[in-house]
């Protein structure tokens, strides 16, 4: 049986890139000074590879590699596991997260590929592969779904994952969402300081006008349709819910059911 993890030395020159760094900023970046104290202080931490096709392939340390190259060296501590291409994936991200060698947009590029390859969608596979709550892996995939100029200034690190959250939780038009953090941005307002501004905008936002028309009757078909949606969102979202909030639920639903009888015997 292969060992699960072995120590050694390997040819520089046999390691190929890993397929799951998350980072998409070059490894090459800041390679001098890392080069500089790797070679006064030596490696304290090997890289981590796995064997494949008669060569390895890089799970974490592609810096440290580079370093290695920059100081023409033709081997390299390594740390060889024998482990599968989601463990691979999880392993690089993990090891990127924990050094701080990620923007926060990187690590949820990160997630959502470890999610959608390696965890058929669940976002507990995924918290569990990475040691995370669930709650952290929603987060930041939660960033994902931020207007294309709310994420690069994320990617910059001009706001913080603080300031995402307030911005995803905002309802309504990507510009206003825009605007708010390009504010954020320029005058590097704390994530109390938006939620301030973004409170003061919503109270002088002018409230719509009540139609003074009577709504459109709803088609039994389009009632039919909505309960099946009903179906549906409980199916999926009940295992999910803490046991406090499902007996919340069952109430609204009992009280729903004792209208629509309400209407069946008028």
């Amino acid at each position: 049986m292969t060992p699960a993890t072995v120590a050694m030395e390997l040819p520089v020159a046999r390691i190929d890139p890993s397929p799951y760094q998350p980072r998409r900023r070059s490894a090459e970046d800041g390679i001098g000074s890392l080069a500089e104290s790797i070679r006064t202080q030596g490696l304290l931490n090997p890289i981590i590879v796995r064997a494949k096709a008669g060569r390895f392939e890089l799970i974490a340390g592609a810096r440290r590699l580079q370093a290695f190259v920059h100081l023409g060296r033709d081997k390299i501590p390594a740390m060889v596991k024998n482990v599968d291409d989601a463990t691979a994936a999880s392993l690089a991200l993990t090891d990127n997260v924990e050094r701080e060698n990620l923007t926060i947009m990187e690590e949820a590029e990160g997630i959502r590929r470890l999610q959608d390859e390696h965890c058929n969608g669940s976002v507990e596979q995924v918290a569990e592969r990475l040691g995370k709550p669930p709650l952290y892996v929603r987060e930041r995939l939660a960033l994902l779904e931020l207007s294309p100029r709310v994420q690069e200034l994320l990617d910059a690190d001009e706001i913080k994952l603080g300031h995402g959250k307030l911005l995803g939780a905002m309802t309504g038009d990507a510009m206003v969402q825009e605007r708010a953090a390009q504010l954020a941005a320029t005058r590097r307002w704390s994530v109390s300081d938006l939620e301030g501004y973004l409170q003061s905008a919503a109270k002088a936002k002018p409230k719509r006008a009540k139609p003074t028309s009577r709504p459109k009757p709803i088609s039994p078909e389009r009632i039919a349709g909505l309960i099946q949606e009903l179906y549906d969102a409980l199916d999926r979202a009940w295992s999910e819910l803490p046991p406090g909030r499902r007996e919340t639920l069952t109430a609204e639903l009992r009280t729903l059911v004792q209208f629509v009888q309400g209407k069946l015997g008028a």
